[in-house]
């Protein structure tokens, strides 16, 4: 039954492999609520704040297999500096779905992104991006796994401020 409803998935063009998937057992989905804050986003973060994980999801496994992890979010930014001129704020992001919450975040690993803006100043202005990011992950094991969304600063001019909103993990598993 797995095995038909991942060559569907592929005739449909909703799932991309070049191998043949054998499953011992159904495909499971797991899903995480998008996160909801009474200030309407999840995260917020300036210049000179912490950033780290923007948001984790545990689940539990019930065999050793091959978890496609997929993570969706939106994040806003904006220069609030007054400034006149040219002066322009920048934001130098990269991000990442990793394994661990300490593990180091790479833009050019599996699922690593990097986003650059240049941000008009005087607050009147902002950007939204699409944080969407999709990492496979193989397990060894069952049992409690907990999948990360980093975000790693490579710089932020003064000023700058950014709101990650309406982030969500989704996990789609397939046991060997």
């Amino acid at each position: 039954m797995a095995k038909i409803a991942v060559t569907r998935l592929l005739a449909l063009g909703l799932l991309m492999s070049t191998t043949d998937v054998r499953a011992a057992g159904p495909t499971l989905l797991f899903a995480q609520p998008p996160c909801s804050h009474a200030s309407g986003f999840c995260l917020k973060f300036r210049d000179s704040d912490p950033l780290s994980v923007v948001r984790s999801y545990g689940f539990t496994l019930p065999a050793a297999g091959r978890a496609q992890v997929i993570f969706d979010g939106t994040m806003q930014c904006e220069n609030q500096a007054f400034s006149m001129g040219t002066n322009f704020g920048v934001v130098d992001l990269i991000s990442q779905i990793v394994p661990t919450a300490t593990e180091a975040v790479s833009h050019t690993g599996s699922s690593g992104g990097r986003v650059a803006l240049r941000l008009e100043s005087g607050g009147n202005f902002s950007t939204s991006l699409n944080l969407h990011s999709m990492r496979t992950i193989a397990y060894t094991s069952g049992g409690p796994k907990t999948v990360y969304f980093r975000l790693a600063r490579l710089r932020m001019d003064a000023g700058t401020v950014c709101y990650v909103h309406s982030a969500a993990f989704s996990v789609t598993f397939v046991p060997n």
